[in-house]
């Protein structure tokens, strides 16, 4: 599927490889975004702290400009958000944070462990920073502090995560910081987007694994929601009017919609665990 659409005025070609890896493409700059579909949650709580983390691969073609305007940063001019504009192609790591404190990623660091190997990224090349609000259960209303940083990563350091039987990865800020260990599949994401972005001879084999955990997990999907939410609503609307004016119906009328819909819940449960044992076996 290919889908033309602007950013800024530039015209952008976007193409999906398989179902996970997009291609953003902007003649203009010389600029080739390719973006990996998929997120991985370092941290979501009850406490509104949100962490995920995404992987790009800007590729960037030199372009014969005849006039370079210079435009100072914000960091330059003092702000306390500063991006990189890089000039050369460059794997980036994207980390966006929601949490009721600031965390000050840009006074942290952001660390791989994967297996002996330390890969150690340092500070971000890159941070914007805002205030925003969510509701707690549709109620109460909170504001939260955003901090969206980007960190740089050579193609060698990621040849190491993805040659690694067990990978850990430390980000940090000024005050807190947060540890994960990676299972088998989602180390499989960094190992497909080598395969699709940087080297196809590389991790072939985990092409087949990850369309086979999405595709179970989309049929996990469309059973909770077929049999959790559509069959129970059908069933409602069946005894209701057959049985509304029978106060023997009115029983079946509540229940077993709701019981149905259990089952589905269930039904989701079971299938999405099988899907994650399977990718991880």
């Amino acid at each position: 599927m290919v889908k033309a659409t602007t950013i800024n005025g530039a015209a952008i070609i976007k193409q999906c490889f398989m179902s996970t890896i997009l291609k953003e493409e902007d003649k203009f700059s010389g600029k080739t975004f390719f973006k990996l579909n998929h997120k991985w949650v370092l941290r979501n709580d009850d406490d509104l702290n949100e962490i995920n983390m995404h992987i790009e691969f800007l590729d960037i073609k030199v372009l014969n400009k005849t006039v370079q305007s210079v435009q100072p940063t914000e960091k330059d001019a003092g702000g306390e958000n500063y991006t990189f504009e890089p000039t050369v192609s460059v794997v980036r790591i994207l980390v966006e944070l929601q949490s009721k404190n600031w965390w000050f990623l840009n006074h942290g660091k952001l660390i791989f462990l994967a297996d002996n190997n330390v890969i150690d990224l340092g500070k971000p090349v890159g941070r914007n920073t805002g205030t925003g609000t969510v509701k707690v259960n549709n109620k109460e209303t909170h504001v939260v502090c955003n901090e969206h940083c980007v960190y740089l990563i050579t193609k060698e350091d990621l040849k190491k995560i993805c040659d690694a039987q067990k990978v850990e990865v430390q980000l940090s800020g000024e005050k807190w910081k947060q540890e994960n260990s990676f299972d088998k599949i989602n180390t499989d994401y960094f190992r497909l987007f080598y395969n699709q972005v940087i080297d196809s001879n590389s991790f072939g084999h985990v092409v087949h694994n990850v369309n086979s955990f999405e595709k179970d997990m989309k049929t996990a999907q469309i059973t909770g929601i077929g049999v959790g939410c559509v069959v129970p609503f059908i069933l409602f609307m069946i005894v209701a009017f057959t049985y509304v004016y029978k106060e023997d119906g009115m029983g079946w009328t509540m229940g077993a919609p709701f019981i149905i819909a259990v089952g589905g819940g269930v039904a989701y449960f079971i299938l999405q665990s099988r899907a994650k044992k399977k990718a991880n076996s």
